[in-house]
């Protein structure tokens, strides 16, 4: 695994940091084409993006956030985006991820969802030890912040490895960073080094983080599409009446 971390692919994206703002509401996210993704489709006031894969592929997940967040995806910069006081889970099934963005409150609190197209991450969580993601209405979510509750851990020879690997690189020190944000006390390094469960959600990070090849915009709530159109002071395309994918 390289320390350096990959382009991701943003050809699909409809959110980036740009030079326009959305004052109060969202300041750092704008549309970043004329008028986004071709076509969306409408279900209970909240749009999904025709552009986003069927639900259930392996290497797609999905996770309905708070903007802020959204935005350090977008903008290429997982490892600033991991959370210190959450499970912050990724599903495979997107429907799963929508009941998150249901209802006005839901919806002003994870007002955007997230495609993440990672091949072979499952796999490579496995080799370190993660055995599955937490379950939660039939649905796994892995989960990457420093509260996850994925499936219990073992330690095993390719955990070691990488954590001999990747403990000192710039990268790990820019998800501990992000993950003292939100944590009391702040955690360190070495901790960490007697305890491999520590190491693991650190490792199961980088793993997930370095395994993305695409991110894209999958539903939003239709008052942020507007507040979007609105700054860019263009009109949408009608809207498809189709069930959601």
């Amino acid at each position: 695994m390289s320390d350096k971390p990959r382009k991701i692919d943003l050809i699909q994206q409809f959110c980036i940091l740009k030079n326009n703002k959305i004052l109060k509401d969202y300041p750092n996210v704008v549309q970043s084409t004329p008028c986004g993704p071709e076509s969306w489709k409408k279900n209970h006031n909240i749009l999904v993006s025709s552009a986003v894969g069927e639900q259930d592929q392996p290497d797609l997940f999905y996770r309905s956030m708070r903007m802020e967040e959204a935005e350090l995806w977008l903008g290429g910069n997982g490892y600033d985006a991991v959370i210190g006081d959450g499970h912050q889970g990724f599903a495979q099934n997107m429907l799963y991820s929508l009941k998150y963005m249901n209802g006005s409150k839901a919806a002003s609190r994870y007002p955007v969802m997230l495609q993440f197209h990672v091949p072979g991450y499952v796999d490579k969580a496995r080799e370190i030890g993660v055995a599955n993601g937490a379950q939660e209405d039939g649905v796994f979510c892995f989960g990457i912040g420093w509260k996850s509750k994925n499936g219990a851990g073992t330690n095993t020879a390719g955990l070691k490895t990488l954590w001999s690997q990747r403990a000192d690189s710039n990268e790990t020190a820019r998800i501990m960073k992000s993950i003292n944000k939100t944590l009391t006390p702040p955690f360190t390094l070495e901790t960490a080094q007697s305890n491999f469960l520590y190491q693991q959600k650190i490792i199961n990070s980088l793993i997930f983080i370095e395994s993305i090849q695409g991110v894209s915009v999958a539903a939003m709530p239709d008052v942020v599409f507007d507040k979007l159109m609105k700054v860019q002071k263009c009109s949408p395309k009608p809207f498809d009446t189709g069930s959601i994918v």
